[in-house]
């Protein structure tokens, strides 16, 4: 079950100065239509209906509905389950004058990584999978689980621009 991805950023050409106070952001998160509430209330409504159709099929005598619809709101819980931890994921991209930070939030671990402008080298690693690839000294920071492939090779012809005019 995989949300439709929201790109909140621009990818357009940059001016030629980056002062001190100027910084350039990009957050890329799923488009995630339910927020885990909503997902609750969802649930909720299905265990209802679910219940009350599985019940009246036992008062008129066929017991065996009842287990498979506990196991069917089982495996339904579990998959919404994954989905709500994951309705927070983004990834963020942040540089300003002399400094790069990156922060990848998965399943509510967040993880935030500092690098040098100067240090750090983009790429796009194609294996097994396109994705973007932050190196810098003992960072490895691989981005781009909810763009497209197209969207990925501008945002590293943008990332590679802002970084050389962030590390002057």
């Amino acid at each position: 079950m995989r949300c439709p991805v929201v790109f909140v950023g621009t990818l357009r050409t940059w001016v030629l100065e980056m002062d001190k106070d100027v910084s350039k952001s990009w957050m890329f998160k799923p488009n995630c239509s339910l927020t885990p509430a909503q997902l609750g209330w969802l649930y909720l409504s299905i265990v209802i209906v679910t219940l009350g159709i599985s019940l009246g099929f036992y008062s008129m005598g066929l017991w065996l509905v009842l287990p498979f619809a506990g196991i069917e709101l089982t495996v339904v819980a579990v998959a919404f389950i994954v989905y709500a931890r994951h309705a927070g994921d983004y990834e963020k991209i942040v540089i300003q004058h002399r400094e790069v930070s990156v922060t990848v939030v998965n399943a509510n671990k967040t993880k935030t990584y500092n690098l040098n402008p100067g240090w750090t080298r983009v790429s796009l690693d194609t294996k097994p999978r396109v994705l973007i690839k932050l190196e810098s000294g003992e960072f490895n920071v691989v981005l781009g689980r909810f763009i497209d492939d197209l969207t990925k090779e501008k945002l590293v012809f943008e990332l590679r621009r802002a970084l050389a005019l962030a590390a002057v």
